[in-house]
């Protein structure tokens, strides 16, 4: 962190009795961060896709609850991030 706050001259941290908060350079420097970090990750599943390298199938097992409940955000974001992805709900198959 010392050498990220000499290179960028400015303090990017506060030290705090139970850890450290970002100053507000800390704060702008660590969004600017995640941005790039998300189009990265887009950039390279974009790459995979133009070299037939990512496949966009995913099946997913999950219990009523948290299909009902966790699977519809993740996989929106999923479809925002990688919209040709199709996805299809198919019933549990119980082995009874």
């Amino acid at each position: 962190m010392a050498k990220a706050e000499r290179d960028w001259q400015a303090p990017l941290v506060l030290p705090r009795p139970r850890g450290a908060t970002l100053t507000a350079a800390g704060t702008l420097l660590a969004r600017h961060g995640r941005v790039i970090d998300e189009q990265l990750d887009q950039a390279t599943g974009e790459l995979a896709m133009l070299l037939g390298q990512l496949s966009l199938r995913l099946r997913v097992g999950a219990f009523q609850a948290p299909s009902q409940h966790l699977l519809p955000p993740a996989l929106t974001a999923l479809r925002h991030r990688h919209p040709d992805t199709v996805s299809r709900r198919s019933p549990r198959a119980d082995s009874t």
